[in-house]
């Protein structure tokens, strides 16, 4: 699955070219692709071609996205990741992006080869990890588990808090 912004920053060009390749190895293979922005119209275009992997489904709610989650093996995110980590470690569906130099800070919640895959940044090497963990159902529990281990740590409330903190500090302020 693939949940954001459909924009410049998540590389939707990428992702749709990944997605192409992905199926070509794993017949069945679906992308579930949720969220909205300037971009949609690719995604719309791709999944509108005849056998197309790609199903659009537009804007997503956070009980949708849990049900995305529950039918989903990984969440594909081959541009910016963003709280897109949190969210991959609530949904036990971990992240597969690559090593981009754009990503926000939350980034560096992921742990490459325990709860999220990171690839080289190329479309090639991309599709052929993404095929190579769907087809290996013990390595995606074992980043599954991760994931539901990290979502302990990293949520949205906390990832707040610690900015809340780290303002005040910054400011020379005591938490109150």
């Amino acid at each position: 699955m693939f949940i954001g912004g459909l924009d410049a920053s998540k590389r939707i060009p990428f992702l749709l070219e990944s997605a192409r390749r992905i199926a070509a190895e794993l017949p069945g293979f679906r992308l579930l692709v949720a969220g909205e922005g300037p971009d949609r119209r690719l995604v719309e275009a791709a999944a509108s071609q005849p056998g197309s992997p790609v199903v659009a489904l537009g804007y997503a709610t956070r009980s949708q996205m849990g049900l995305l989650g529950a039918v989903s093996d990984v969440m594909l995110m081959p541009g910016r990741v963003g709280l897109c980590a949190v969210d991959s470690f609530a949904l036990r569906t971990p992240v597969v992006t690559t090593e981009w130099p754009w990503h926000a800070p939350e980034f560096e919640y992921l742990i490459g080869g325990c709860n999220a895959l990171i690839t080289p940044d190329d479309v090639d090497s991309y599709a052929t990890a993404v095929a190579s963990l769907l087809h290996d159902p013990a390595r995606l529990d074992s980043f599954r588990t991760a994931c539901l281990d990290a979502a302990a740590d990293y949520t949205v409330e906390g990832m707040a808090a610690r900015f809340r903190d780290g303002a005040l500090r910054m400011l020379g302020e005591r938490d109150t």
